[in-house]
């Protein structure tokens, strides 16, 4: 406890603070895979490129083509990259799982900052066909993986004993 003004102490781990919170072994069932949402998230944004390829064919012709292709491709790869990276994360050690998300979140942003000022000197209506099919892109990602999260029953944790229902007390 501390009192106004005086400064909080550190407190470092003990060898039980990563500890389960039952005093006996556990049992997980129901655990979806890390990567399950993106077979979903990778489907939806190939069907909806079939719209966005021929909208764009018929604003910039073979170029609105190349930009809604491109625009998928983006998504699609930016993604499954972070999908791919924090799912491994996670398996090694859960206390990696946000410093890897923010590091592929780093490398994503000067990726897509080098590719977009190599391609700024292209055709106008290019650019606006590739935002609006990255738009289109992107909220169907995410679009299928919050409808997957939701329609993804959620693990079931218990004790592995069913009498073993006493809680840690400290």
């Amino acid at each position: 406890m501390t009192s106004p003004g005086r400064p909080l102490e550190p407190v470092e781990p003990d060898d039980d603070y990563w500890s389960p919170v039952w005093d006996s072994p556990v049992v997980v069932t129901g655990v979806p895979s890390h990567l399950a949402h993106v077979r979903w998230a990778l489907l939806t944004v190939a069907v909806l490129t079939v719209p966005s390829a021929a909208v764009g064919g018929l604003v910039a012709g073979g170029a609105g083509v190349a930009a809604a292709l491109a625009a998928a491709l983006t998504v699609a790869l930016f993604f499954t990259v972070s999908a791919v990276a924090v799912a491994w994360a996670d398996r090694r050690d859960p206390r990696l799982t946000l410093p890897v998300a923010l590091s592929t979140y780093l490398v994503k942003v000067v990726v897509a900052g080098v590719v977009a000022f190599r391609v700024v000197d292209g055709d106008a209506r290019w650019h606006g066909v590739y935002a609006a099919c990255l738009g289109v892109a992107l909220a169907g990602w995410l679009g299928a993986h919050a409808t997957w999260f939701v329609r993804t029953p959620p693990a079931q944790v218990r004790p592995a004993d069913p009498d073993a229902t006493s809680m840690n007390a400290d």
